[in-house]
């Protein structure tokens, strides 16, 4: 047996990866915001569209209204 070798306790590897696991949580954390960022930016950009195709079809009628003898 290797006499170097060092029994790690499991409250003692915790303690040592209590950071990384932190770091994960601010990372999923800052990816959900981003994701709910992304979905709120998507539900305004549908909105303006319809709003531009339903300007264009009224502008259409009334180009249509004008040209009609």
């Amino acid at each position: 047996m290797d006499s170097t070798a060092t029994n790690v306790t499991p409250g003692a590897i915790n303690a040592m990866l209590g950071g990384m696991t932190t770091l994960h949580f601010v990372l999923i954390a800052l990816f959900a915001v981003g994701a709910i960022a992304i979905l709120i930016r998507g539900r305004y950009l549908k909105r303006l569209r319809k709003e531009a195709d339903a300007e264009i079809v009224e502008n259409n009628e009334i180009e249509d209204r004008q040209n009609t003898p």
